[in-house]
């Protein structure tokens, strides 16, 4: 399946058509299909950090995602580097904030605080689930 996002991220970041196809491992038409496209539908950089896979798809190719037995993306993918310093805020439900507040060891405090984060923002991008107390 081909990754659209990547293609146009690396695209933003002033990448060749050529790079591009290498890097995504697509042929250099579909590159330029897919940046054509997003000009025609006003996808800049800062809309595709806000759109989940499927809306891409969807806003990119809408008969192409509506097509029987076309398959839309399982999960996205997310990581991201603990800061060193972290502001606790209140996590939902109150079981996973007693869990974080419970541990005594700081590093691992913060580790599993921010898995917690990690996978409420990857819930909100990927499905827009919001989890609530």
């Amino acid at each position: 399946m081909t990754n659209y996002r990547a293609i146009l991220q690396y695209h933003y970041r002033e990448k060749t058509t050529t790079q591009i196809a290498k890097l995504c491992e697509c042929s250099r038409t579909t590159v330029a299909k897919t940046i054509k496209r997003a000009k025609e539908c006003g996808i800049d950089s800062s809309a595709l950090e806000l759109m989940q896979d499927s809306e891409l798809l969807e806003t990119l190719y809408p008969k192409r995602a509506r097509r029987d037995g076309y398959e839309k993306p399982v999960f996205d993918i997310y990581f991201s580097v603990i800061p060193n310093e972290i502001a606790y805020e209140e996590l939902a439900p109150s079981e996973r904030n007693a869990e974080v507040l419970a541990v005594t060891n700081e590093t691992v405090k913060k580790s599993k605080y921010w898995a917690w984060k990690t996978l409420e923002y990857a819930l909100f991008r990927s499905f827009g689930y919001k989890i609530s107390q």
